[in-house]
């Protein structure tokens, strides 16, 4: 099950150090938008696993870019660290070494 964008939200806060109460409600509107997206592909894909996949890659991409946009160059380093740590899990997962 997926996290709610607020919980994304605190998540992000918890290992990104000074965001502010305005940059939290930007990277909210980010994150509801990006599920709302993400549900549209589903639907879109009709089952099929590979191109939501690859949907989702590319989806996953621009959300970062819009989170990264709106963090300052310090966060935004942090984040890109925690977006780096995501995609090993996520590698180590698809080759299974969990």
């Amino acid at each position: 099950m997926r996290m709610s964008p607020k919980v994304q939200v605190d998540t992000l806060k918890a290992h990104v150090s000074g965001i502010t109460d305005d940059q939290a409600a930007k990277i909210l509107a980010v994150y509801e938008g990006a599920g709302k997206q993400r549900d549209s592909l589903m639907q879109a894909a009709n089952g099929d696993r590979q191109a939501m996949m690859s949907g989702f890659m590319k989806m996953q991409t621009v959300t970062d870019a819009k989170i990264s946009a709106i963090l300052t160059a310090d966060q935004a380093a942090a984040y890109k660290k925690m977006v780096d740590q995501r995609m090993a899990r996520m590698r180590a997962r698809m080759q299974g070494n969990n």
